[in-house]
């Protein structure tokens, strides 16, 4: 099975679980499972002879799973993938006017995150969080002119995030 394959087939099946699944949150040792939409906005600043690269940022639909430890503090785990345009910018001196942008084709991002998360008023009907953490982004399916680049380097990067669970019900949000 590709990557690819592997990864459309786990992502699915999360997000099948989420949509069939109540959300808990209440004391520790509870789990939640969710789906919402997220952006993921590459960090991709060229430099030198690649001065003007630069990669787009993509909403996409995610799946996730969160830990909770106290009623405060959770672990949450997040699966997703999207797609990325890759732009380089020629420029002719200062004038921003006389600059051209070339296309170099797109690459898809699957960056698995892991987040830290504090639960603000986890009894309450509004529930704000924040959370912070890392991811390791891994590369697949380029295209255009990117194909001709040897394989993207995988990498770590921060993570962050900030959210607000509306209770519809006393499980569900």
């Amino acid at each position: 099975m590709s990557r690819r394959s592997l990864t459309v087939a786990m992502f699915s099946i999360l997000v099948l679980l989420s949509l069939g699944a109540s959300q808990v949150m209440a004391d520790g040792g509870d789990w939640m499972i969710r789906s919402r939409l997220i952006v993921i906005s590459p960090d991709a600043q060229g430099t030198g002879e690649l001065e003007g690269l630069d990669v787009d940022s993509d909403f996409t639909v995610e799946a996730d799973l969160t830990y909770f430890f106290t009623k405060n503090w959770a672990i949450e785990g997040i699966a997703a993938t999207s797609a990325h345009s890759v732009y380089f910018t020629e420029s002719e001196g200062s004038d921003k006017a006389s600059s051209r942008e070339f296309s170099l084709g797109s690459v898809n991002l699957l960056p698995p995150t892991v987040l830290l998360q504090y639960h603000f008023l986890p009894d309450g009907k509004y529930r704000p969080y924040l959370g912070l953490g890392f991811n390791y982004t891994v590369f697949y399916d380029q295209t255009g002119a990117l194909t001709e680049l040897e394989d993207f380097d995988s990498s770590f990067g921060f993570a962050a995030q900030a959210g607000i669970d509306f209770m519809i019900t006393d499980t569900m949000s």
